[in-house]
């Protein structure tokens, strides 16, 4: 039976980000697993259960590609043909921390909760910030990296020459990729999809994957659950370790 956390049971931290060089993106996702108390074992969906979170040096925060020229947000003043739009960069002027409080905003659960929970990311130009005596933690996002995920190898010219198909499901459709490029944008994909292939189908293949937590670097969020280490080149399974 699962068991929720009670309201007298409810408490908040404080969290620090330097945005500096950040992707907006990547950075959002971080935000909104704090705010909304993903990073707790106490997580509980339908209540307001996060912790505060600080941004810092939004001035500095970065966009991948020509997202921040390009990419397009819009809004309605509710009157016919009122339908207005703006770019990152236009957004940026006005309003720095805008962009990263808009992708926060669509990964929070939408109504009242939602709402509340954006309350709780506060975000500031330059280094000061009105929060000092809230003795928040900081986290350093290098060392959030997923662990150790972009030393993973590949025998051979797999790397370069492996392909993976996937269907859009539109007529001529089929799209492919290597590992080679699929690596830069998710270095954590092909492991995942080696996985999933060894996994029976359906509901409960599903379900089995979703045990797998891929990081980069040395750090991950589950220290709390006290994981057993696997030291790899202690397995029978020949040659697992690659120099």
């Amino acid at each position: 039976m699962t068991k929720f956390v009670k309201k007298d049971q409810l408490s908040s931290s404080w969290y620090e980000i330097d945005a500096k060089n950040a992707v907006v993106g990547r950075l959002a996702t971080i935000i909104s697993k704090i705010i909304r108390g993903k990073n707790k074992t106490t997580f509980t969906p339908h209540m307001d259960n996060g912790d505060f979170v600080i941004v810092k040096n939004i001035e500095q925060i970065k966009f991948t590609g020509k997202k921040f020229q390009n990419k397009k947000y819009y809004r309605h003043t509710g009157h016919p043909g009122g339908i207005k739009e703006t770019t990152p960069e236009k957004l940026y002027e006005k309003k720095p921390g805008h962009a990263l409080k808009l992708a926060v905003k669509r990964m929070l659960p939408g109504g009242v909760l939602g709402k509340k929970q954006l309350t709780k990311l506060k975000i500031y130009s330059g280094n000061d910030h009105p929060h000092s005596a809230q003795n928040p933690t900081v986290i350093e996002l290098a060392k959030l990296n997923n662990k150790n995920i972009k030393q993973i190898k590949f025998t051979g010219k797999k790397f370069q020459n492996k392909k993976y198909y996937r269907h859009t499901g539109h007529p001529g459709g089929i799209k492919e990729i290597t590992p080679e490029k699929l690596h830069e944008k998710k270095p954590g994909e092909a492991l995942k999809l080696a996985v999933k292939r060894m996994l029976p189908g359906g509901v409960l293949g599903r379900k089995q994957l979703t045990k797998l937590k891929i990081y980069k670097g040395s750090d991950h969020p589950h220290e709390s659950q006290n994981p057993k280490i696997i030291e790899l080149n202690k397995l029978n399974n020949k040659n697992i370790i690659r120099n």
